[in-house]
C-alpha cells in the first residue's frame, strides 16, 4: 500500500515538494524504469505459511495481508526483481521448497534437524513459543505438568520436535494455527502450543482470549529466511535486498500491523504558539532563578545531609554484604557472576578455594572452571548450561563434582540464571550460587547402601511404629508370607498369627521391647494362603535423639525346614531307642523262647493229645509263639529283623492273600480289591508284605463297629517332590502306591500324631499290643518306602504306602519253589555237627535231630568242633551253628571246617538282630539261616532242603 501525500500549505514546503518531484522525474524514475525494463529474470518464488497473523493472513477477499507481504513488496521495489508469494499450509510449504517448487522459505525457525536441509539467513524477529491452556485447567507451569496431556500443534511446526525431545508424547495435529484456535473455540482443544503473536491475534479474533491462559514459554525462536543447501547465492541476494531496506520503513510496516500510539498531528500554527509560549516561560524562568538562588543555598545544606545519609547507608550496605558473605560461607555456599561475552567468571574466595584456585584473584576464565569439573560430569553440566543459555530452560541447575588442589572431589549443587540478554536474545550476563553438598551426597550414598542391604537381605525385616502398626516390610517378608507391601502397611503383625504360638511368648515379647531391650524367640505363623511356617525373630526398639522409642524393628529368619528336621530327628531318636531296646533283649529273649518252645514241642510229642498235661503244654507252646511274634514285630519296627526282599507284584500278592484276609475280618465287613493296571514291581519281602497288609486290615476291622467296607487299592504314581508324608516331603520319583481305606470311626489330629509310636494304642487293655502300626512303619521305612495317613472323626481312615518302583525284575521270585522244596518229605541218616554255646538249646537241637534219624555230634565250643573235624575222617554233611559265640563266629567256624570238609553245608541260627548278624557275615541272601525261636518242624524242613539241594548239585557235577 502507498501512503497518500497531503499537499503542503506553507510556500517553502511547496518549493521543497516541487524540487523533490523534479529529482524523482529526472533521475530516479528513469533509473527505475530502466532497471525494471532490463530485468528479464524469473520472479522469486517465496513460500510461507498462509495463516500467521499479523505477519501474514488472507483477508475476506483472499488477498495476502500482513507484515511479510508489505516487507516483500518493499524488497521487490528496492531490488527491482519481481516476487511471487506462495502462501499455503505450513507442512505443504516445507514440502514445496524441498520439491523445488519454491526458491526460498520465510518465517522458518532454526533447528538442528533443519540445519541439515536449509541454509539460513540472519534472524529478523524473536518469536516466543508458549503453551496455552483453558481456564478450567488449574495451571501448567512447566513441562512436567504438561506430560500426560494431549497438546494441539500445527503439522510441521518446530515446536513438535522440541516437545518430543522433552518427553511429551501425545499430540493433536492440525493444518494451521487458525484451525487449532477454531477447535479451541468449539471446546475440542483445551491445551495447545503456538507462537505468541498468532495465538493472541486468533484468540482475540474468535472472542476466547479471556477463556485461555498462557501456561509457560516453551522457548523463543527467531524467524529466518532460508534456501535449500547449495543455493547460498540466492540467499545472499535475498539478504542483501533486506539489508538495503531502511529501518524506518520496516518500523513503519510493524507499526501499521502491530499498532502504535495515537498522537494527533500538530499544525504549524500551533507549533508557533507553542514556541512563543516557551519563550515566555524561559523569561519567567530566569526571573525564578534569581528568586530560587537563595532557596538553593538552603537546599545545599539539605543535600549535604543527604550525602551523609548516603555514606551511612553505604556503610550499612557494606556490612550487609559482609554478612551475606559470612552467611554463604556458613552454608558452604559461594556466588559467581559470569560475563558470557568475555567468557570471564567473577567469583568469591570460597568458589576458588573449593577448586584449589588462587583465592586472591577475583575472576577466572571459563576454561579454568570447565577443567575443575569431574570428567564424568562435564558433558552433562555443559549440556544443561547450553540449554539455559539458548532459552530452553527457565534456569540452570546441576549437581556435579569438582576437583580441589589435592585431587579429591567435592559434590556441589550449582544454580544460576541469565539476567541480561542483548536485543538478539543472546545471553550477556549470568549469575548464580553454588552449594557444597558433599556431606549430603555421602549420606545419600550410605542411605542407598543401607536400603539395598535391607531390601536384599535374606532375613525378613519388618518395621512398626510404637503402637505396632507396620510401616515397612522388605522383599523377603513378601516372599515368605505371600503378602504385598500395600496389604500389610498400617496393619498389626498379629495378622500373621496362627494360634500355635503360646500367648506367653507375645506377653514376654512386649514386656521386653517396651522396656528398651532386645527380644529373641520363635513364632509359628501363617502365610497369606494359610500355610504354617516357623521363624526365628530378633525384635529390638529404635530410639530417637531424645532416647524415646519411636519404632520397632524385627529381623526374622525362616526356620521351617530346620523345625521339620528337628521333628524328624526326635522321631528317629524315639525309633532308635525302641530299636536299641528290641535289639538288646532280642537274643536272650529268643534263646529263652527257643528253649520253651522246643522242649514244649518235644514233650507234646511224647504225650497223648487227650492228656491234660498235653493241653497245658500246648498252651505254653502257643504263648511262646505269640511272644516270638511280638519280638519279630519289635525287630521289624526297629528295622533290625533280617529280611529277604524279592521282586514282588503287589497285585498278584494281594490276590493270593485275599482269601486269608477275608477270614481275618469276618463276613460283616466287605473287603474290596482294586488292582491298578500294569503295576510296576517293587523290591519287598513277601512275608513283610503279608505282615503290613494284615496289620492295616486288622486295624481297619477294629475301627468298624458293625458293618462297613475295607478297600485295598494299588496304583502307579509319579511324585514331583511336593507330596508330604506327615511333615516330610517325599522325594521325587516313581512309586507304587498301596492304599488301605476303611469306613470306620476315624481319628482326630492328636491321635494321628502318635499312631506310629510303639506301644501306643486306642484299644482296650488286652486287645492290642500297640505294635501293629509301628511295625508297619518300620517295615515300610526298612524297604525305602513312605507312609502317610489321612483321617477325620466319623469319616474313616486312609493309609497310603509308597514303595519305590523296581526298575529290573530279572531275578524273578523264588518263593514258590522254596515252599515246594520245604514241603518235601524229610529223609535222614546224614551227619550233622551242632555247635551252640547255650547248653539247653544245644541239647534241644541234638534231641530233635536224633529223633529225626540224623547222626549228631554236638559241641558247646567252636574249638571243640574244629578239633573233632581234624581228628576224625567221618563225613560231615551239614553244620548247624549259632552265629554269635565266644571263640569265633559261626561264619568263621564254617570257613575253617571247609578246609577239611569242602562240601559241608551250613545252617546258621541266632536270636540276634539283622544288623548284628550282618556284622558277622550272615546277612547275604545266599546263606541259609533260621531265626530263633523256631519249631522242630521248621528246623527239619530247613535242614532237609539244604541237604537235598546239595545232592542235586552233586549229581549235576561232572
Amino acid at each position: 500500500m502507498t501512503p497518500r501525500l497531503r499537499r503542503p500549505r506553507h510556500p517553502r514546503a511547496r518549493k521543497w515538494c516541487a524540487a523533490t518531484w523534479l529529482v524523482w522525474a529526472v533521475v530516479i524514475w528513469p533509473l527505475s524504469v530502466t532497471a525494471v525494463g532490463t530485468d528479464e529474470k524469473a520472479p522469486l518464488r517465496v513460500v510461507l505459511d498462509d495463516n500467521y497473523p499479523p505477519y501474514i493472513f488472507k483477508d475476506a477477499e483472499g488477498r495476502l495481508r500482513g507484515i511479510l507481504p508489505d516487507q516483500w513488496a518493499l524488497w521487490e521495489k528496492k531490488t527491482g526483481r519481481r516476487v511471487r508469494l506462495i502462501a499455503t499450509d505450513w507442512a505443504e510449504a516445507q514440502d514445496m521448497i524441498r520439491r523445488g517448487e519454491a526458491d526460498a522459505i520465510d518465517t522458518l525457525f532454526r533447528t538442528p534437524e533443519r540445519e541439515g536441509v536449509y541454509t539460513f539467513g540472519a534472524p529478523y524477529a524473536e518469536i516466543p513459543v508458549s503453551v496455552f491452556h483453558h481456564e478450567t485447567i488449574s495451571g501448567i507451569p512447566d513441562l512436567e505438568a504438561l506430560k500426560g496431556f494431549a497438546v494441539a500443534v500445527k503439522e510441521g511446526d518446530a515446536a513438535v520436535e522440541v516437545l518430543k525431545n522433552r518427553g511429551v508424547a501425545a499430540f493433536l495435529t492440525y493444518p494451521s494455527y487458525e484451525s487449532i484456535v477454531q477447535a479451541a473455540a468449539s471446546g475440542t482443544v483445551k491445551i495447545f502450543c503456538m507462537d505468541d503473536p498468532p495465538a493472541y491475534y486468533l484468540l482475540a479474533k474468535y472472542g476466547i482470549l479471556d477463556h485461555f491462559k498462557k501456561g509457560f514459554t516453551l522457548y523463543s525462536g527467531s524467524f529466518h529466511r532460508a534456501v535449500l543447501k547449495g543455493r547460498e547465492d540466492l540467499l545472499a541476494v535475498v539478504e542483501e535486498g533486506f539489508s538495503a531496506l531502511s529501518r524506518k520503513d520496516l518500523e513503519a510496516i510493524d507499526r501499521k500491523w502491530m499498532g502504535s500510539s495515537l498522537r494527533p498531528s500538530v499544525p504549524w500554527r500551533t507549533v508557533g504558539w507553542a514556541m512563543g509560549t516557551l519563550a515566555l516561560l524561559v523569561l519567567l524562568g530566569l526571573l525564578w532563578i534569581v528568586l530560587l538562588n537563595a532557596r538553593v543555598r538552603r537546599k545545599t545544606q539539605e543535600v549535604r545531609k543527604l550525602l551523609d545519609e548516603s555514606r551511612r547507608r553505604e556503610e550499612i550496605l557494606r556490612v550487609t554484604l559482609e554478612k551475606h558473605e559470612l552467611t554463604l560461607q556458613a552454608a558452604s555456599m559461594s556466588s559467581w557472576d559470569w560475563n558470557v561475552r568475555e567468557r570471564c567468571v567473577v567469583r568469591d574466595a570460597s568458589w576458588a578455594e573449593r577448586r584449589g584456585l588462587d583465592p586472591s584473584r577475583s575472576w577466572e576464565d571459563l576454561r579454568t572452571w570447565i577443567d575443575t569439573v569431574h570428567p564424568e560430569d562435564r558433558s552433562r553440566v555443559l549440556a544443561r548450561l547450553k540449554d539455559h543459555l539458548e532459552g530452553r530452560t527457565s534456569h540452570y541447575e546441576a549437581a556435579y563434582r569438582v576437583r580441589n588442589a589435592d585431587g579429591a572431589h567435592h559434590w556441589i549443587l550449582d544454580r544460576g540464571k541469565v539476567i541480561v540478554r542483548d536485543d538478539a536474545g543472546k545471553p550477556v550476563r549470568m549469575i548464580g550460587i553454588e552449594t557444597d553438598i558433599t556431606a549430603q551426597k555421602t549420606m545419600e550414598a550410605r542411605l542407598r547402601l543401607l536400603t539395598r542391604v535391607v531390601e536384599q537381605s535374606p532375613l525378613s525385616i519388618v518395621i512398626t511404629d510404637p503402637a505396632g502398626r507396620i510401616e515397612y516390610v522388605n522383599e523377603e517378608f513378601c516372599r515368605l508370607t505371600g503378602y504385598r507391601p500395600h496389604e500389610v502397611i498400617g496393619e498389626n503383625p498379629r495378622l500373621l498369627q496362627s494360634g500355635r504360638t503360646p500367648r506367653e511368648t507375645y506377653r514376654d515379647l512386649w514386656d521386653t521391647i517396651t522396656r528398651g531391650r532386645t527380644w529373641q524367640g520363635v513364632f509359628c505363623n501363617r502365610t497369606k494362603d494359610g500355610s504354617l511356617y516357623w521363624e526365628e525373630a530378633v525384635i529390638c526398639p529404635i530410639v530417637d535423639e531424645s532416647g524415646r522409642i519411636d519404632h520397632y524393628a524385627a529381623m526374622k529368619q525362616d526356620i521351617t525346614a530346620r523345625k521339620q528336621l528337628e521333628e524328624q530327628l526326635v522321631q528317629a531318636q524315639k525309633m532308635e531307642s525302641v530299636g536299641r531296646l528290641a535289639g538288646g533283649v532280642a537274643h536272650d529273649f529268643n534263646n529263652a523262647l527257643q528253649i520253651i518252645m522246643g522242649y514244649a514241642e518235644v514233650a507234646l510229642g511224647l504225650l497223648d493229645s487227650r492228656d491234660r498235661v498235653h493241653r497245658m503244654l500246648n498252651e505254653i507252646h502257643k504263648a511262646a509263639r505269640r511272644s516270638a511274634g511280638v519280638v519279630r514285630q519289635l525287630l521289624a519296627f526297629a528295622r533290625k529283623d533280617l529280611i529277604r526282599p524279592v521282586p514282588l507284584n503287589l497285585n498278584e500278592h494281594l490276590a493270593e492273600i485275599h482269601r486269608m484276609l477275608k477270614r481275618l475280618i469276618g463276613e460283616e465287613i466287605l473287603l474290596e480289591l482294586r488292582p491298578g493296571e500294569d503295576l510296576w514291581p517293587v523290591l519287598l519281602d513277601p512275608s513283610q508284605a503279608d505282615q503290613v497288609v494284615a496289620n492295616l486290615v486288622i486295624n481297619a476291622r477294629d475301627a468298624i463297629e458293625r458293618s462297613g467296607t475295607i478297600t485295598l487299592e494299588t496304583q502307579n504314581v509319579f511324585l514331583d517332590g511336593s507330596r508330604k508324608a506327615g511333615p516330610v516331603f517325599i522325594p521325587e520319583g516313581e512309586y507304587v502306591r498301596l492304599s488301605v481305606t476303611d469306613t470306620g470311626c476315624g481319628m482326630d489330629a492328636q491321635t494321628m500324631e502318635h499312631i506310629f509310636e510303639p506301644f501306643f494304642t486306642t484299644k482296650e487293655v488286652g486287645k492290642g499290643t500297640g505294635l501293629g502300626l509301628s511295625t508297619v512303619y518300620g517295615i515300610v521305612k526298612q524297604n525305602g518306602g513312605w507312609i502317610d495317613v489321612t483321617s477325620a472323626p466319623g469319616e474313616g481312615t486312609r493309609f497310603d504306602l509308597f514303595f519305590p518302583r523296581l526298575r529290573s525284575d530279572a531275578h524273578g521270585r523264588s518263593g514258590g519253589s522254596d515252599r515246594a522244596r520245604e514241603g518235601e518229605s524229610p529223609r535222614a541218616g546224614e551227619t550233622v555237627l551242632v555247635v551252640e554255646d547255650e547248653p539247653l538249646i544245644l541239647g534241644l537241637a541234638q534231641t530233635i535231630l536224633r529223633d529225626a534219624g540224623y547222626r549228631v555230634h554236638a559241641f558247646n565250643r567252636p574249638s571243640a568242633a574244629l578239633q573233632w573235624v581234624r581228628e576224625h575222617a567221618d563225613p560231615v554233611h551239614l553244620l548247624l551253628t549259632d552265629v554269635v559265640m565266644p571263640e569265633m563266629s559261626g561264619r568263621e567256624l564254617w570257613d575253617y571246617i571247609k578246609r577239611w570238609r569242602p562240601d559241608v553245608g551250613c545252617l546258621f541260627m541266632s536270636g540276634y538282630t539283622a544288623d548284628m548278624l550282618a556284622h558277622r557275615g550272615v546277612g547275604s541272601e545266599e546263606l541259609h539261616f533260621i531265626h530263633k525261636p523256631f519249631t522242630a518242624d521248621v528246623l527239619l524242613r530247613k535242614i532237609r532242603r539244604i541237604l537235598s539241594a546239595k545232592q542235586i548239585t552233586g549229581a549235576m557235577s561232572p
